[in-house]
């Protein structure tokens, strides 16, 4: 059964790997537009985040409000920048830290093998 998950990224490689494999996930690239798709398409069952969304922006304002709203599903950080997975975990401390790489070969590994969806 699919889940409703939000992922934030704005690398249009990963965006294109993640309408590839996650097709039923809602892609964004900004805070403000993650904060406006969150609270219209409520409710959500999982959100994969990443740090850095362009140069010189973070997704630390959507992460705050995740925390603010005391958002109970499921996140993933999914960065690959070492400081950001620490800046929000930090944040969201429940959050499971898995870099794309890592997010990549577990999905990959479960639609080739298991033939199931991870989200």
């Amino acid at each position: 059964m699919s889940q409703a998950t939000l992922v934030v990224e704005d690398n249009t490689n990963r965006r294109h790997w993640f309408v590839h494999h996650v097709p039923q996930a809602f892609l964004v690239e900004g805070n403000d537009e993650a904060i406006r798709v969150f609270e219209q398409f409520a409710p959500w069952d999982n959100i994969i985040l990443d740090f850095d969304l362009a140069p010189g922006i973070d997704s630390v304002p959507f992460a705050r409000y995740l925390a603010e709203v005391k958002f109970n599903g499921h996140v993933v950080v999914s960065s690959e920048n070492p400081f950001g997975m620490q800046v929000l975990s930090r944040i969201l401390p429940t959050a499971e830290v898995l870099p794309f790489h890592l997010l990549r070969r577990e999905v990959e590994w479960a639609w080739g093998v298991a033939g199931e969806e991870l989200f």
